[in-house]
C-alpha cells in the first residue's frame, strides 16, 4: 500500500498557497459594467437611451455619452435605463 509522504503534502500545500495568492490578486480597476451605475445617473442613462430610440439624438452621440460603444449602450439599455434602479 502506497502512502502519501510528508514531502508530497508540503509540496501540495506550497503550490496551493501560490495558486490562492495569485487568484486573489486584483487589478484595482474593477469591472467596467459593474461600475456602470456609478458613472452616470439612472435618469441620465434613461434620457440618453430614450433620445436615441426616439430619434432625437443619433446612436453615435448616445454611444459617446455612455462611454463610447454600442456594447455599453446595449448594457445600459438592458440594465440601467429600463431595468431596476
Amino acid at each position: 500500500m502506497n502512502r502519501i509522504t510528508a514531502d508530497v503534502v508540503e509540496d501540495v500545500k506550497y503550490v496551493t498557497n501560490i495558486q490562492l495568492k495569485n487568484k486573489t490578486k486584483k487589478s484595482g480597476h474593477g469591472d467596467f459594467y459593474n461600475n456602470a451605475k456609478s458613472r452616470y445617473s439612472y435618469s441620465f442613462a434613461q434620457n440618453v437611451i430614450q433620445g436615441a430610440e426616439s430619434g432625437d439624438i443619433s446612436y453615435t452621440y448616445a454611444f459617446d455619452l455612455l462611454d463610447g460603444s454600442s456594447k455599453t449602450y446595449d448594457y445600459s439599455k438592458e440594465n440601467l435605463a429600463f431595468g431596476s434602479k
